[in-house]
């Protein structure tokens, strides 16, 4: 099994994040087999050096058969202003753990506007 996550077919949205902008990954794994599982470790670093951990497990949207690829969707967030947020997607499959894919991202200090 492959992990791959931040590519054309894979994006993470939104591009610029910002404060209390719910996070959606797209991860994709190869080849289609049963008994896959994908999930999602996050780590928040936010001012003063405090930190905060959790772990989303990834749901499964689709495959798409002539590229024998799966497809799957992991929910973070929200997050708040000059929070640092690094994330780990991990995958198991029937011939056990997969090697662990790693990425970060800082928010952006801007607010989004009140309506």
């Amino acid at each position: 099994m492959v992990i791959w996550h931040k590519t054309d077919d894979t994006p993470r949205a939104p591009d610029v994040i910002k404060s209390d902008d719910p996070v959606i990954l797209r991860i994709g794994t190869h080849p289609i087999e049963p008994g896959q599982e994908v999930s999602v470790e996050w780590k928040i670093t936010q001012r003063g050096s405090k930190s905060k951990t959790g772990k989303v497990a990834a749901q499964w949207q689709y495959n798409d058969e002539s590229r024998n690829n799966s497809y799957w969707i992991a929910n973070l967030g929200p997050f708040k202003a000059a929070e640092k947020v690094q994330y780990v997607i991990s995958g198991v499959n029937t011939n056990g753990r997969v090697e662990p894919q790693t990425y970060e991202f800082s928010m952006s200090s801007s607010r989004k506007p009140r309506k």
